[in-house]
């Protein structure tokens, strides 16, 4: 067993500087020719800059494997991985849903596959469902289904009187601050399933991503009782300005703001408000 094979079993996933490092080079041919005499594969995630052998995964039921936030599919490219994923699927995928699966954004890749004509896209409320071209119409057809039934199959009550449930829904959601409208759509599309992110924000007339983020903060347990938004969000506070201003009759400066002084048309710093 080489060096570089027993490092993969410790490690279990060797970035290139680090395989450079075990093999004693600093040329990435040479780390890249080391790396060909085993059985390896490159992560999907990272720009592909982390690799591990085969047999060292361990996937999930979607073909994915993450290890300390690197990411490696069954399938081999994150294009691939995408495509096996709307193939074997039985309603196709949003990109949102796919970004669930594969924790990382798939913007990009989805735009490449149906470039290629290896999927179709069916817009669907606010975004759009990816569909296999030789399933698209069964695909399409069951995604309509699971976003009008919901949950299960089941209708819901939103389906027999729209209008009511949209009112009553907008009224509690105005109560809510910002977290806590975010959590409870979250919670709504996790209880829906598949699907469940475009249904609830069509439904509660909001982004998708809202609802996504309120759901992975659920899934996550990433929830904080004190805080509406993370450390730092918002918008910064204002400082106090200072500017120099000819004071009027009475003590009164010009710009009628600050404190009223004996200056005697003398310039003198006043705040504005």
């Amino acid at each position: 067993m080489s060096d570089l094979e027993v490092m993969f079993r410790r490690e279990k996933v060797l970035s290139m500087a680090e395989v450079k490092h075990t093999v004693g080079t600093n040329s990435r041919m040479t780390a890249f020719r080391r790396l060909r005499s085993l059985p390896y594969r490159s992560s999907y995630s990272h720009r592909g800059m982390y690799y591990t052998l085969d047999d060292i995964p361990e996937y999930d039921r979607y073909g994915v494997w993450v290890f300390n936030g690197v990411c490696f599919s069954r399938h081999g490219t994150l294009l691939s991985a995408v495509q096996t994923l709307v193939d074997g699927a039985a309603s196709g995928y949003t990109a949102a849903e796919l970004a669930a699966v594969l924790h990382v954004r798939v913007q990009n890749a989805v735009r490449v596959l149906v470039d290629r004509k290896r999927l179709i896209r069916q817009p669907i409320g606010p975004e759009y469902v990816y569909v296999a071209p030789g399933k698209s119409a069964v695909q399409w057809a069951a995604r309509k289904r699971t976003v009008q039934h919901g949950l299960g199959g089941v209708p819901t009550r939103a389906a027999q009187a729209p209008e009511e449930i949209a009112e009553h829904l907008t009224t509690f959601l105005s109560v809510l601050n910002e977290r806590q409208r975010r959590l409870y759509l979250g919670f709504e599309s996790l209880k829906i399933g598949r699907g469940g992110d475009a249904s609830v924000a069509s439904r509660a007339g909001v982004n998708i991503k809202t609802v996504a983020r309120g759901r992975h903060e659920l899934a996550s347990k990433d929830v904080t009782v004190e805080r509406v938004r993370a450390a730092g969000a918002g918008r910064p506070p204002l400082k106090k300005r200072f500017f120099a201003v000819p004071c009027g009759s009475g003590g009164v400066p010009a710009s009628n703001t600050g404190d009223r002084c004996e200056c005697r048309g003398r310039l003198h710093r006043h705040g504005r408000p």
